[in-house]
């Protein structure tokens, strides 16, 4: 009777460890192929042929963006300060050439204040474009922009992906502040969470708009929304015992 319960004992013992084997090899197996697809996918990036660029101007602009691979986290190289070292500045010339259609209302934000920008980094692509990292910004904050060119110079696309903006002199009908946090992933997908909202007249409760989307760039240069999720209009309050980690200190009330 011992001798069978020994053996139980052992047998038991020896499915055990099989199990944990099995499990231990799934969670390699699994990790390898990640690894293998997201390797694949960036062998078909690539940068910018710059002997296709035959506008001279746009030759010179592109040349201020240092090359930079993805995955690519703004929050996270913000906190190392590196960018001070590499921006270069980008002219009001090359801003209305190239951002706005030559429009020099767009020179000034929506308080009044007169933009600056830096050139920053360069991405890969996996198409025939050009993958642009500049921050716009006033005194009164601004976003870090990701941008799509073609190479003749064309804005295809361009999407705020980090910082934050305070409006002065605000209405009560207007936005009086904006954040935006966005990752660059390594297959070319974009999460970026928004945060939109209305003064809240120093009283910590204010009405606004959180929102989530996820983008993935095509070979054609297109950006697609994949996924989304918005509040729409809700009521939030300043939370000052949330993490300093939160993308905002603000919690929905209702």
């Amino acid at each position: 009777m011992k001798i069978n319960i020994i053996r139980i004992v052992l047998n038991l013992k020896y499915i055990i460890m099989k199990a944990k084997v099995l499990i231990f090899l799934l969670i390699f197996i699994g990790i390898s192929c990640k690894s293998q697809t997201n390797s694949l996918f960036s062998d078909k990036l690539h940068f910018i042929d710059t002997s296709k660029i035959k506008d001279d101007k746009f030759k010179t602009f592109i040349s201020k963006f240092v090359q930079r691979l993805i995955p690519f986290d703004p929050e996270a190289y913000e906190k190392t300060r590196e960018r001070f070292k590499i921006q270069k500045k980008i002219t009001d010339e090359e801003a209305l050439r190239f951002f706005y259609n030559f429009d020099s209302s767009m020179l000034i934000d929506s308080s009044g204040i007169k933009k600056g920008f830096a050139s920053i980094f360069q991405f890969p692509t996996n198409g025939e474009y050009i993958l642009l990292y500049y921050l716009e910004a006033t005194e009164a904050g601004g976003p870090f922009v990701l941008a799509a060119f073609n190479y003749s110079g064309e804005l295809i696309w361009k999407l705020n992906i980090y910082g934050d903006f305070t409006k002065f002199m605000v209405k009560d009908d207007e936005i009086a502040y904006e954040k935006w946090y966005g990752v660059i992933n390594e297959d070319l997908t974009i999460n970026i969470k928004s945060f939109y909202a209305f003064d809240d007249k120093n009283t910590g409760i204010c009405y606004g708009y959180y929102n989530e989307y996820a983008y993935r760039i095509g070979s054609d240069n297109c950006l697609e929304l994949i996924g989304k999720k918005e509040t729409g209009k809700r009521k939030f309050i300043y939370d000052k015992n949330m993490a300093d980690s939160a993308f905002i200190k603000w919690r929905i009330m209702e």
